[in-house]
């Protein structure tokens, strides 16, 4: 067992134990110090880094939009937009086009002789017929070729198509199925 004895006085004590705070508070002040320049130099080496990088892209911006090639590549890119968004609406109407062409073949098959019609309206996918019918039968027949085809459907006509047996005129309205007046590409 080791015994130490301290023969120091209390005032030396004191200045010796207030030398040591000094110097522990100097050397972290030093150290603080340090620190703080050593992040100032960081920050302002990332700050000069920064402004280089964004000079050089300024000019480099610069000389591209000044440059004539780029500008005309420019120009025919525009165009190009135009174009493809001008196709894309031809295409659009072209696939939603109806052929009224193929309800004038379907319906020129399914006439019978001695009707004739002399007015034809649209309205979406109803159609209304107007026309003149040698007599009764032949109208008869031409309403159940209506009703029969797989183009129609809800044929419908007024009773007055029935007035007489001979030279009659009649109105039938009906709707026409949209494969049947859109072409299958």
């Amino acid at each position: 067992m080791n015994i130490y004895l301290n023969l120091l006085s209390e005032e030396k004590k004191i200045e010796i134990k207030k030398r040591m705070i000094f110097q522990t508070i100097l050397g972290q002040g030093f150290r603080f110090c340090f620190i703080m320049l050593l992040l100032i130099s960081i920050l302002l080496s990332v700050k000069m880094i920064t402004k280089i990088n964004l000079s050089s892209i300024d000019k480099s911006n610069s000389l591209i939009a000044s440059n004539s090639v780029y500008q005309e590549l420019n120009k025919y890119e525009g165009e190009f937009k135009q174009m493809n968004s001008k196709i894309i609406l031809v295409s659009e109407m072209k696939k939603n086009k109806l052929y009224w062409s193929l309800l004038i073949e379907e319906l020129s098959g399914i006439i019978p002789q001695n009707v004739f019609l002399t007015d034809l309206a649209t309205k979406a996918y109803k159609i209304s017929i107007i026309g003149k019918a040698g007599n009764r039968d032949k109208l008869v027949e031409f309403q159940d070729n209506l009703k029969k085809s797989s183009c129609f459907s809800e044929v419908t006509y007024p009773l007055s198509n029935y007035t007489s047996r001979e030279d009659l005129e009649f109105t039938i309205d009906f709707k026409v199925k949209e494969e049947c007046v859109k072409r299958k590409n």
